[in-house]
């Protein structure tokens, strides 16, 4: 039987994991930049002057992912996009070896290399159907799109290093996780938690000694930075920003009475099922344990007093990476089941099947890639309007869209007004981004002439608007007796120069 302890003990495994977890990692693409939510990239843009987009307000209000920003900035600096291509798949890739590491753990009486064929397949399929695969409340670790959230992958390396004991490592890579996205902040002190909790049961108290003084080292800057640009003083600010991100813009992520259906009982019937399969490999038991107590007694917390400062440190965000684990904790358990009664490893069934499954692999492997050319090449058909505006980029210098075209931004490299998309982190900034929103909103319904001369007059003296993209309704009233730059797709273009209003 192989020691628990030793990690990399058969090189030729090491070599088919991560084989195979690069197939993984392609299987499920990536979508072109930028559809969907790449709008954390905006400073990264700015810092690499695309186009205008250091001179939007947004670019220039404090980071709250500095790190992040930092990373992808000297990326595209130096690699351009395609950099931030081949990092997501680097970080699939450590996903996928983690979480198989993790299995062969808990399973170590069992010869892992039986059944790891159909294990990646199960993984692919579990991560392409994404119910066994991401979290609650509409969260994931890993998706076909590079964002912050994408890290969280290095929460799952670290728990796969903590349990072949490289604890030292297992925690800075906890904390750069943190450090990166720093919602993952409160998942690093419940992992952090589980692992002192596991070292002061086994009495392993050097090792307790030297991972608190590691992880107390390296969050501190985290949380000094946090609280320097990010914390208010002021009560009253502090309280309606957090009422508007967590009531307004995201309750779907913040509010368990929004994001709680039957689907997350279902999640915890596989959570619980795999703690008890883990039951044996305590140092894997018992950390995984603490992180879903904790997470479950803050979750009913928030249920019952509808905290959003609570809801905004998101606690069921474990799932994210808890619920892929706990998944293939179960279908490995399934799989050693059918190879012991059926398979024998030995047989030409099992040796067919062991084919016909990396076929299987190798087809969602070339649909991945296949879904990823189709992305990019028909990215520019997506957003026709984008196209248009992008004609009279030179002279735009800030634009006035409806709050819901949020690819406009990153698409053209242009300055906006507002977007629901995009928000700020500050609360007194984000305040300022809702009634950015209030007034724009109020200024596309209004049907009085007056009363769009009015708004549109604050609005530009918060901040100079060159062109307006308005639809073409009966609702253009302000803008009816100008010419337009273009009249496509149900818009009408402005450039307010031009116009007599």
């Amino acid at each position: 039987m192989k020691n628990k302890k030793t990690i990399f003990s058969d090189i030729n495994d090491q070599i088919k994991y991560i084989l195979l977890s690069f197939l993984f990692a392609l299987s499920f693409g990536q979508v072109a930049f930028f559809e969907e939510n790449h709008v954390h990239l905006l400073r990264s843009l700015a810092n690499n002057n695309y186009f205008k987009l250091n001179d939007d307000w947004l670019s220039n209000e404090i980071d709250h992912v500095p790190f992040f920003t930092f990373i992808s900035s000297q990326i595209i600096k130096y690699f351009s996009l395609i950099g931030l291509n081949i990092l997501h798949i680097i970080l699939s890739l450590i996903c996928a070896t983690s979480i198989c590491y993790i299995c062969k753990f808990n399973y170590s009486n069992y010869d892992f290399k039986k059944i790891i064929i159909f294990w990646f397949l199960l993984l692919i399929l579990i991560f392409n159907e994404k119910s066994f695969a991401y979290g609650v409340a509409g969260q994931y670790v890993l998706n076909s799109v590079y964002q912050p959230s994408t890290y969280g992958v290095l929460i799952i390396s670290s728990l796969a290093l903590f349990v072949y004991r490289k604890e030292n490592l297992s925690v800075i890579i906890l904390i750069l996780a943190a450090s990166i996205h720093p919602t993952y902040i409160i998942q690093a002190f419940f992992l952090i938690c589980g692992y002192l909790f596991y070292l002061l049961i086994y009495r392993e108290y050097k090792i307790f000694l030297k991972i608190s003084f590691i992880s107390l080292t390296l969050i501190s800057p985290i949380l000094f930075y946090l609280f320097s640009n990010i914390y208010i003083s002021d009560f009253q600010l502090n309280a309606e920003g957090q009422s508007i991100m967590a009531e307004i813009r995201i309750p779907h992520h913040a509010q368990v009475h929004s994001w709680f259906s039957y689907k997350d009982l279902q999640i915890l019937i596989v959570i619980f099922f795999a703690l008890f399969l883990t039951y044996n490999s305590k140092r894997l038991f018992i950390p995984l344990s603490f992180v879903v107590l904790s997470t479950i007694i803050l979750t009913i917390i928030q249920y019952y007093t509808l905290s959003n400062f609570l809801g905004l440190l998101f606690p069921w965000r474990s799932s994210v990476y808890i619920v892929p684990i706990c998944s293939m904790i179960i279908l490995s358990k399934i799989l050693f089941f059918l190879d012991k009664k059926y398979y024998k490893s030995v047989s030409k069934f099992y040796l067919y099947s062991n084919y016909f499954a990396f076929l299987l692999i190798f087809f969602f492997f070339i649909n991945g890639i296949f879904d990823s050319y189709k992305s990019y090449k028909n990215h520019k058909k997506k957003y026709p309007i984008s196209n248009l505006i992008n004609l009279h980029k030179k002279d735009i210098t800030r634009i006035l869209i409806p709050t819901n075209l949020e690819h406009i931004r990153l698409n053209t490299g242009l300055p906006l007004f507002v977007d629901w998309k995009t928000t700020p982190y500050k609360n007194d900034a984000l305040i300022k981004w809702y009634e950015r929103i209030k007034l724009t909103d109020s200024f596309y319904n209004s049907t009085e002439l007056e009363n769009q001369k009015l708004l549109f007059t604050i609005i530009n003296n918060e901040e100079k608007i060159t062109h307006v993209l308005i639809k073409d309704d009966q609702k253009n009233i302000l803008f009816k007796d100008c010419k337009h730059l273009f009249n496509d797709y149900g818009f009408l273009f402005y450039d307010i120069n031009k116009c007599k209003i």
